[in-house]
């Protein structure tokens, strides 16, 4: 007896499921509904391999790739041809009014030569007493008529310097005297001066920058190899003139 019920029982859940299934079967839209048994016209009809390969259209290129996509209705079986793009040429400048520079294309903008770079300069430094410069950055520095100070003692300044430059002997006892004097001539605070001495361990141009920092140039520049290093260069130097 309860054999025979958990059948009876099994029977009515595979019916109702049945028709549940056919219910939202109709109810679906027609694009998603399933086709009942015996719709499919074609189910019974075998296609060859060779004419399913015909029935698939060609690849064709599309935008993605540079070429125009196939429109819809274009037969199935008709052969891509290749697309090939003729070689763009090169736009020329266009023409503009009188005083008004023509413009360049783009292209001709990328492989036009990069202009000459920029004479080096030397912008003032206020956080701190010196900088220190190459013989290439001093010789720069004393064509463009930059001042020079000549930190030694008088007696060897007088041997010989850097043509223009001026004495200011940090260790002589008129050191400050000549600093105030300096600094009460109104020069520019920002504007590069070269300092320099005999190169190498001498810390006298290092000195001087601190003596002149602290009444606020902003600006020294410390020539590391000095007078030996100008005249190893071979540059031009003289002897005397005024201490």
């Amino acid at each position: 007896m309860s054999r025979r019920f958990n059948w009876t029982r099994i029977a009515i859940l595979i019916l109702a499921a049945v028709v549940c299934a056919a219910v939202s079967n109709l109810a679906a839209p027609r694009e998603r509904r399933m086709a009942w048994v015996g719709d499919y016209s074609r189910a019974l009809e075998i296609v060859s391999a060779s004419s399913a390969a015909a029935s698939i259209p060609a690849a064709v290129p599309t935008a993605a790739t540079g070429a125009p996509a196939a429109p819809e209705n274009a037969s199935a079986t008709r052969p891509a041809a290749a697309v090939t793009e003729p070689p763009r040429a090169a736009p020329a400048a266009v023409a503009a009014p009188a005083g008004v520079p023509a413009r360049v294309p783009a292209e001709a903008a990328k492989v036009a030569p990069a202009p000459a770079a920029a004479a080096k300069t030397f912008a003032p430094h206020p956080d701190r007493a010196s900088v220190e410069i190459t013989t290439e950055d001093a010789e720069a520095l004393f064509r463009q008529g930059r001042l020079f100070l000549d930190a030694r003692r008088t007696s060897v300044y007088t041997d010989g310097h850097i043509p223009g430059a001026r004495s200011f002997p940090v260790w002589e006892s008129d050191i400050a005297d000549r600093v105030k004097a300096f600094f009460e001539e109104g020069l520019e605070q920002n504007a590069p001066i070269v300092i320099y001495c005999s190169g190498g361990d001498c810390e006298d141009s290092h000195m001087l920058a601190e003596k002149l920092y602290m009444v606020g140039f902003n600006n020294l520049l410390v020539y590391k190899d000095g007078f030996p290093g100008w005249q190893k260069r071979g540059l031009s130097s003289v002897k005397g003139g005024k201490p």
